[in-house]
């Protein structure tokens, strides 16, 4: 299994798949758009072979960044039931859903379903997010000047 897989497999999903516009950005990166407001991008990572999914969720400003809401997105990572197996990451201020699967084992899951899975799963937690990171920032509008949180 290789980038020319990854690429192979992709461009049959952009040709076929209604469920997503589909656009090759390189040789091991694809944009998937679900949605106006739901976008993913799909990569091929070369050490682990793996197809990797990662999409944005909500952007974190200077207010939710804080230990609260953090400690509850790293709790969230043991929803397996309802991430789908996917993982909360952060970069930089944007807080993301990821899911990795190997590309070998593509040839036996059905790509459009656990993508149509995955953009799910994504719509479902942005509204719960935006719940929590709206928790956080009254937490954080409350917190003393001395930046303790009690």
């Amino acid at each position: 299994m290789s980038r020319v897989f990854f690429k192979e497999t992709m461009e049959k999903l952009s040709a076929s798949w209604q469920g997503a516009y589909c656009r090759e950005l390189d040789d091991a990166s694809w944009l998937l758009v679900f949605s106006q407001d739901l976008t993913a991008s799909a990569d091929y990572c070369p050490f682990t072979e793996q197809l990797v999914l990662f999409a944005p969720v909500i952007t974190l400003d200077s207010q939710t960044r804080n230990a609260n809401f953090l400690l509850r997105l790293l709790n969230a990572n043991f929803s397996w039931d309802e991430t789908k197996g996917a993982c909360f990451a952060i970069e930089q201020d944007i807080v993301a859903l990821v899911w990795r699967h190997p590309l070998k084992a593509l040839e036996h899951v059905e790509l459009q379903d656990a993508l149509s899975s995955f953009s799910e799963t994504v719509s479902n937690w942005k509204p719960r997010l935006a719940d929590v990171e709206q928790t956080a920032e009254m937490t954080a509008s409350s917190v003393p000047d001395n930046g303790l949180i009690c």
